[in-house]
């Protein structure tokens, strides 16, 4: 299979609202088809993981949002940029570590522009 069909059927499937596309600073697109519509979502900083978590309803953001700024939201994206549980008490094993890369050095995570200290 080309690599153009896999583009267009990723479109089509977009286009279906199927999957919801994410874009990122570095160029590139995830895809989320578990949950093909608006919704929070939180990016681990180190691995690029992304969690999906089960919070409530943001239609009440987007009213008050409508009626303070007397715009009508068309579509929303609320992303939060963290550590993963993986990560954030330092819970992997060294073998571990060392087979994902980590030598202790500073690592940039997903978003190359701006840098994250390792805390391994």
């Amino acid at each position: 299979m080309s690599l153009a069909t896999v583009y267009r059927n990723i479109q089509l499937i977009k286009s279906l609202g199927e999957i919801l596309e994410l874009g990122f600073p570095d160029g590139n697109n995830r895809y989320d088809g578990n949950r093909p519509y608006p919704h929070p979502h939180l990016v681990c900083v180190q691995c690029g993981k992304i969690l999906d978590p089960d919070l409530g309803s943001l239609e009440h953001m987007k009213e008050e949002l409508s009626r303070e700024t007397g715009s009508r939201v068309l579509n929303n994206r609320l992303d939060f940029f963290g550590v993963c549980p993986d990560y954030g008490d330092s819970r992997l094993s060294l073998i571990r570590k060392r087979e994902l890369g980590f030598r202790g050095e500073q690592y940039t995570g997903i978003f190359p522009e701006r840098s994250y200290e390792n805390t391994f």
